[in-house]
């Protein structure tokens, strides 16, 4: 007789590559097929090409929300749910938040995980102090009705208690597939050859990426490094790309008035990631804001060392003057003389690079964030149902 899985979904806005997009990918097709059987709610739109990397026993379901106040979506998805029958239901950020709660109020009995990636950037800033205001007093009503609320890095957790009125936030690490992402040296992809001092970042092209910075730390450092190469990897995805097209259009004007065109490339969005990465000499990260990095966790478990602002997560990846270098926020100054004192010594670099991957493999390997989301979901779900016995067929211990 077949054992019986635990029905497990998650919600996403969209389904496109971008970093939460990644840790929901990573977290489904490491889930232990003997106890969880996974679903994915897609609200709006998903890349053809991510979802495929999907496993073929995900169930997949696409509620086609249209952009305003679609009522009609809200009922399509708490019937899925409903037909569905599921046990547990992870919602991620701001954008799943109230979706997640009104499921809970018609569908009690479910357990309800609420993850966080990190800040509310853009609700951070004073200029919106009334979104600000309704924001947090959503949060503080419903928070009641979730059965968990995780964090991605110690600073999220803090913000939970802080913004949210989370009592007991979990920490669960953001982590990588060590394996995929590794120091090797992959001679079949080529940038522009070996002279050049290879700097590189990966994300997308939004205000919180802060990337007019990393462009004029670019500026700066040409001066110093004639040879130095920016890449840029990532693109456009998300909510609006036409609210962020202003931006984009801003970069590229600021690269083209300082004749940066040939220090500056732009690669758009990769799938061989993992293969790239060992190109380039440095990794560069200037966030006004961060949770956890992916990008930054990557780029490190290839051996990167890194210079990342100090924000969010990135002082609990980068210990400073070991795998990397911390900076101050918004500042290319430092950004430029921290690149410049790892391409002016070589031995630096490497050393760096070898505590960045051995730092990953220790702390931030994906099997550890696997393991522990699984300990979670078995955790809640004993709690709710005391008799539940789907976790005792693989032996997990709280």
């Amino acid at each position: 007789m077949e054992q019986p899985r635990i029905k497990i979904g998650y919600f996403v806005n969209y389904f496109v590559p971008g970093g939460m997009e990644k840790f929901i990918l990573m977290l489904i097709n490491q889930l232990d097929r003997g106890l969880f059987k996974p679903h994915i709610y897609i609200h709006y739109k998903s890349d053809p090409a991510f979802l495929g990397q999907l496993k073929p026993d995900v169930k997949i379901v696409h509620l086609h929300r249209r952009s305003g106040r679609d009522v009609s979506s809200w009922v399509r998805m708490i019937r899925q749910v409903q037909r569905d029958g599921l046990h547990l239901l992870q919602v991620h950020n701001w954008g799943n938040f109230l979706e997640g709660a009104v499921v809970k109020l018609f569908n009690p009995r479910l357990t309800l995980v609420h993850v966080q990636q990190g800040m509310e950037y853009e609700l951070t800033r004073k200029s919106r102090p009334f979104k600000n205001r309704i924001r947090r007093l959503l949060r503080h009503t419903f928070i009641p009705l979730f059965d968990a609320v995780v964090a991605c890095s110690a600073e999220t957790r803090r913000y939970l208690q802080r913004e949210w009125g989370a009592k007991r936030p979990v920490l669960i690490y953001n982590s990588v597939d060590t394996r995929k992402f590794n120091e090797q040296p992959h001679s079949s992809v080529q940038t522009e050859g070996n002279h050049h001092f290879r700097v590189c970042t990966v994300g997308r092209m939004v205000p919180v990426k802060n990337l007019r910075c990393l462009f004029e730390a670019i500026d700066h450092l040409r001066r110093r490094i004639p040879h130095v190469r920016l890449y840029h990897i990532g693109g456009d995805v998300g909510d609006s790309a036409e609210s962020k097209q202003p931006l984009i259009r801003e970069l590229h004007r600021f690269r083209k008035e300082k004749a940066l065109e040939e220090h500056i490339v732009f690669l758009g969005i990769r799938d061989d990631l993992s293969k790239l990465l060992g190109q380039f000499d440095v990794f560069v990260l200037t966030s006004f804001s961060e949770g956890l990095s992916l990008s930054l966790l990557e780029a490190q478990a290839c051996g990167l060392p890194a210079v990342v602002t100090a924000v969010g997560g990135n002082p609990e990846v980068v210990q400073h003057g070991v795998n990397g270098y911390l900076v101050p926020s918004n500042d290319p100054q430092a950004v430029a003389e921290r690149l410049y004192q790892l391409y002016a010594n070589p031995e630096k670099r490497r050393q760096m690079g070898i505590a960045a991957r051995r730092i990953v493999q220790d702390r931030f390997d994906l099997s550890h964030m696997v393991r522990a989301y699984q300990r979670l979901y078995l955790h809640l779900l004993r709690k709710r149902k005391p008799n539940f016995q789907w976790a005792d067929v693989l032996g997990y211990q709280d």
